[in-house]
């Protein structure tokens, strides 16, 4: 993508923080780089940047993608911060490298530059800057405060699960969302991971894939072994096949590497425990998130499960999942549409239900508790 005109000052002024930038190469000014260079050459800038990368492929791996584990996590600067940048991304196109390596680097970077953003180290007008380099629509709107279009801000905060990024709740003027420079390097925070994934795959020739493979290994092993992936299937007494929609779409979210909503991570997990699914396999349905850290996640889950006595928490109702957007009734394929009965309330109702059908008991016969 070239990049002319006065972007070109500000490309030159923000790419050698942000090496993710359409057009970041500019920052490479010592040195030619081509592949060879990057994959074997002795030089220490390029030595540097593939120790540099491998370190953040390890830790994007197997360390939790949080601020806590971005606070150490700093990209580096100018032509170092971009050969560390592609070296990675050569990394993650070899066959084998779990999609899901690829979903917590993004995220990994993403926060990692978020760091740079929170610091004070960039100007409003170099952050609105930032924005429009990415393809958003900022202004500064008031001292301290950032004017996002609707669509660009729509575009950043639907994947970021804390309720109060939700449209409904900001401050909206003129077709713009005000929200503060803290909360505007949040949300750009999100637009880069979102740049990240939508790149672009680097394509390796066969001959580049034998000589990264002969040189790196056992890394793309270690890389392999130390990201988390969903588990397999161990329904054991419970059925997913009848799971509703909504139950489905969650879990298919967080297979896909979607960050879903604190919310649909509760009712999922609450959901599961009530159907009758152990600990084990309600922690493997979150090991696709790109932020999955096993140790919290089994905290949470065994603070969800073990309420009263081993009940657990009450998966929240139809109203609730609907107004969280988290409902899917259109995709129900039941006939009549057991989604569209009114007198179904809960997703543990719907699923209990479709049993009671399988086992061919008569309709209008008393139903088990639901499963919330």
């Amino acid at each position: 993508m070239a990049v002319r005109g006065p972007q070109t000052l500000a490309l030159r002024r923000l790419a050698p923080r942000y090496p993710f930038l359409p057009g970041a190469e500019v920052v490479v000014e010592s040195v030619e780089p081509n592949l060879r260079d990057l994959l074997e050459s002795p030089f220490p800038l390029f030595a540097q940047a593939r120790t540099r990368a491998e370190a953040d492929l390890r830790q994007s791996a197997s360390g939790p993608a949080s601020e806590d584990a971005a606070e150490g996590a700093e990209l580096g600067m100018g032509e170092l911060g971009y050969l560390t940048f592609q070296y990675a991304r050569i990394l993650l196109a070899m066959p084998g490298v779990p999609q899901a390596l690829y979903r917590r680097w993004c995220l990994y970077t993403a926060k990692s530059a978020w760091r740079t953003l929170i610091r004070g180290e960039i100007e409003p007008e170099e952050l609105v800057t930032l924005a429009g380099l990415l393809g958003l629509s900022a202004r500064v709107a008031e001292p301290g405060r950032i004017g996002f279009s609707v669509p660009s801000y729509v575009h950043m905060a639907t994947p970021i699960r804390e309720a109060v990024y939700r449209l409904a709740q900001q401050d909206v003027v003129h077709g713009e969302v005000i929200v503060s420079q803290r909360r505007a390097s949040r949300l750009l925070q999100e637009a880069i991971r979102l740049h990240l994934l939508s790149m672009p795959r680097v394509h390796l020739e066969p001959a580049v894939v034998e000589r990264v493979a002969l040189q790196k290994g056992t890394l793309l092993e270690d890389l392999q072994r130390l990201t988390p992936t969903p588990g397999g299937e161990r329904p054991g007494s419970f059925e997913p096949a009848l799971f509703p929609p909504c139950v489905v779409e969650m879990r298919a979210m967080m297979e896909r590497g979607e960050n879903l909503s604190h919310f649909g991570r509760f009712t999922l997990a609450a959901f599961l425990h009530r159907v009758g699914a152990d600990r084990e396999y309600i922690v493997d349905c979150f090991r696709g998130a790109p932020d999955f850290d096993e140790e919290i996640t089994r905290y949470q889950v065994e603070h969800i499960t073990t309420r009263d006595e081993g009940k657990g928490y009450s998966a929240p109702d139809c109203a609730n999942v609907r107004a969280n957007g988290l409902c899917f009734k259109e995709r129900d394929t039941t006939q009549p549409s057991l989604c569209l009965d009114p007198g179904l309330r809960h997703p543990g109702n719907y699923y209990f239900r479709r049993k009671q059908q399988r086992k061919g008991v008569p309709e209008g016969a008393p139903a088990p508790p639901p499963a919330g």
